[in-house]
């Protein structure tokens, strides 16, 4: 019958600011891990219908890329979603800093 284990053979890194963009009706469903970085060659392994085993990313290999590395684009895309977190976390302080009790007078 043969050996029988589970082992990986893709593993990828998605950013959400990336996955947002594409547009799914026109790009294929292997094409779109280009846009990843990923593990595993999920078309050689269709051809020859064996697929490789990979090493798993850790969140070690996924680091945060920094400011440096990034294009504009992205760059400005994550500054954005940045934008957004502080505002709305500020907003949210702001309105429960209302419901915290005067402190006493001297």
């Amino acid at each position: 019958m043969g050996w029988k284990a589970e082992l990986p053979v893709l593993s990828a890194a998605i950013q959400r600011t990336v996955i947002e963009r594409l547009n799914f009706d026109r790009v294929g469903a292997f094409d779109v891990m280009d846009n990843f970085l990923h593990r595993g060659d999920l078309k050689a392994s269709r051809k020859s219908e064996v697929f490789e085993s990979i090493v798993p990313f850790t969140p070690d290999d996924i680091a945060p890329r920094s400011a440096d590395d990034m294009e504009f684009s992205e760059l400005r895309d994550r500054i954005k979603i940045l934008r957004k977190e502080c505002s709305s976390k500020i907003s949210e302080l702001s309105h429960n800093i209302n419901f915290l009790p005067s402190p006493p007078l001297p």
